[in-house]
Parts: C-alpha cells; structure tokens; sequence
C-alpha cells in the first residue's frame, strides 16, 4: 500500500511503484485523486490485476473548482478500469451522499468503501462522536441499499462498528 498524505506528491512515487510491481507485488494507491497526468500514463500502463485504487474524494463543494476538474480528470483516466474504490467517510449527521452516487455512474465505479471518520489527535477534523454512530445505522442501511440496486458493492470499514446495527438491519 501507498499512502501518505498524498502518495502521488513523493518526488519517486514512479519509481517506487515499478520497483514493487518488478518485485511482484500488487500495488493498493490510497489517494485523494489529485494527482498530476504524469500519473495517469503511468497507471494506464500497468493491468488493472496488480494496481488497485481507494480514493477519498469529498464532496465537490468543498475543492476549488479547479482542483474538482483535477479530480475529475483523473477519475476520467480510470473510467471503467477495475479495481477503483471510492471511499465514502461519515463526519456529519446528515451526510451529502449523492455525489458519490454521481461519480460511481459518471465514472463507471463499482466499489464503495464506507467508513466513519475518526478523529486526529493534535487537529480538529470534522468526525461524529462515537454517541452518535448508532443513529447512522439506517443511513448506512438506505446507502447500501441504493449502490446494491445500482449494482455496486458497499465495503463497511473496521470503522463501522457492527454493533450499531439492530439484527434486522444486519440481516
């Protein structure tokens, strides 16, 4: 896995993806999807099989408009390729969801990984205290019901505790 902060910053991110891939591993890029094009002709050489993608993109109100057409840029590059994850992170009571909803159809993505955010020791980060996570079961119930009838599969994080979940909403 690289991660970082932005894994795709590090002045040898090529590098270190092709010395990875020579060593036979697979590759997971967890990214926020800003990356420069340089990236995206590097990714369209490698199979879908060894490199997989989690992207945590927010919703589009909170990027300046050019850094949103990066991101979308770069979600065109990987249009219909395999092994893309978005990743949906829960911070407020009532979640602006559709975006996601958006993107996955746009961009042709099968793969939602859902999670709360939690909170960053020495920052204030936008994150629901964990009183609050039980109230977000039938929210995360409504969301997976609407990617299964889209045809896309939900991924619930370490994050979502299942214990927030009564037996029916489980079931």
């Amino acid at each position: 896995r690289v991660m970082g902060g932005e894994p795709t910053l590090h002045p040898r991110f090529p590098d270190i993806i092709q010395l990875a891939l020579q060593e036979g591993m697979h590759v997971d890029v967890l990214s926020n999807a800003t990356w420069p094009d340089s990236c995206n002709d590097l990714f369209s050489r490698i199979s879908p099989s060894r490199l997989l993608f989690l992207l945590n993109v927010d919703h589009p109100d909170n990027y300046p408009p050019k850094l949103w057409t990066r991101i979308e840029h770069n979600l065109t590059a990987l249009m219909g390729r395999k092994g893309v994850t978005l990743s949906f992170n829960i911070f407020e009571k009532q979640p602006r969801y559709q975006y996601i909803f958006d993107l996955i159809k746009k961009y042709e993505i099968f793969n939602i990984r859902m999670s709360f955010s939690l909170p960053v020791l020495g920052i204030q980060n936008a994150c629901l205290p964990i009183e609050d996570y039980q109230e977000m079961a039938s929210f995360i119930v409504h969301f997976v019901r609407q990617a299964d009838s889209q045809g896309v599969t939900v991924q619930l994080d370490n994050a979502v505790p299942l214990c927030i979940f009564t037996f029916e909403q489980a079931g």
